[in-house]
């Protein structure tokens, strides 16, 4: 009996007993799925960018451990070692300790690394991302009134989470109630999460929108054309203050709407 069970999310599924991931270097304009085989893979897929997005990349990180689990099955692993391998990858992403310490059960005075109950934690860690993003879309969209203009900044998609995203989840579910809303995407320099990425999700999801470089945000907001700002957050402090990409700064200078997880906050 498999504990590693097929689900296909857009960034992210196991497909056969086996994980892969979208390789997110190459969008808009090559859709391509990368196998995780070993737990070098996804180191390496998260140093290069393949795969991308605090919330991500701890679910990643996760189902890796988990499907090794399997693999090396009925012989243990040693989890503490890789998932201390794995945290390296991207040291500033809360969201990879977080969940790299729940699958070594850092925690817990009685450790359990059966292939079994490491994929049932793996999969919790999904399950919640999930439920987070639900949850914060549900509330975000409540702030936002028919035919606002909304700016956003990076990516905060499903590109960058397993569930329907942080502050685009908001934006999604916005859409979805008929809110007849119009998306401005903040190109986002240098690496152009807004404009590949952003941009990506919005068309498929057929959610109106304008590509705009970064310093075109401040005219427009000048101008009254903006209502909302829902931005995303990749790292959060327990006194509210939080860091994000390059260019986010001058957007939160005209308001205080950041969307993240709690898996983002320094606990």
């Amino acid at each position: 009996m498999s504990f590693f069970n097929d689900f296909e999310a857009m960034s992210i599924r196991v497909k056969g007993g086996k994980l892969e991931i979208l390789d997110q270097t190459g969008l808009p304009k090559v859709e391509q799925w990368l196998p995780v085989n070993t737990i070098e893979d996804m180191y390496l897929y998260i140093k290069q960018l393949s795969v991308r997005g605090a919330p991500l990349i701890g679910v990643c990180a996760a189902l890796t451990i988990a499907q090794m689990a399997v693999q090396n099955c009925p012989n243990m692993i040693d989890v503490p070692k890789h998932t201390e391998y794995l945290k390296t990858a991207r040291p500033t992403a809360v969201n990879l300790m977080y969940a790299c310490d729940l699958m070594a059960q850092k925690h817990d005075i009685n450790k359990d690394y059966s292939a079994q109950n490491l994929c049932k934690i793996a999969y919790q860690i999904k399950d919640k991302e999930i439920e987070m993003c639900n949850a914060m879309a549900s509330f975000g969209a409540s702030l936002v009134k028919v035919g606002d203009n909304i700016l956003t900044h990076c990516n905060t998609g499903s590109l960058a989470t397993v569930g329907v995203g942080t502050a685009l989840g908001i934006i999604r579910e916005a859409h979805k109630q008929g809110k007849k809303i119009h998306v401005y995407v903040d190109e986002t320099r240098p690496l152009l999460q807004g404009g590949r990425l952003t941009s990506y999700e919005l068309q498929k999801e057929g959610i109106p929108y304008t590509l705009i470089c970064d310093n075109m945000a401040g005219a427009l907001m000048a101008q009254g054309k903006i209502q909302r700002i829902f931005v995303g957050a990749d790292r959060i402090a327990l006194n509210g203050d939080f860091a994000n990409k390059i260019g986010t700064y001058t957007c939160l200078l005209y308001t205080s709407d950041a969307a993240d997880e709690e898996d983002s906050v320094d606990l």
